[in-house]
């Protein structure tokens, strides 16, 4: 495995682990219910990370083949 791809590798984990935390938050602190602007803000975040991992995955896929 080349440098690239283990970077690659470490960076797709740790935001994937930063959404996991982010989705634990909303839900575990109900704030949803408390406060939808900041839901909606930390949701957003949610959807960049998201948005970032499928262009990370898919650049990481391309780059095997």
């Amino acid at each position: 495995m080349l440098k690239h791809d283990i970077i690659m590798e470490y960076v797709i984990e740790l935001l994937e682990a930063e959404k996991r935390q982010i989705d634990r938050k909303i839900k575990d602190s109900g704030l949803m219910k408390k406060d939808m602007k900041k839901a909606v803000v930390e949701l957003s975040k949610v959807t960049e990370i998201k948005k970032a991992l499928k262009i990370l995955k898919l650049k990481t896929n391309k780059h095997r083949n």
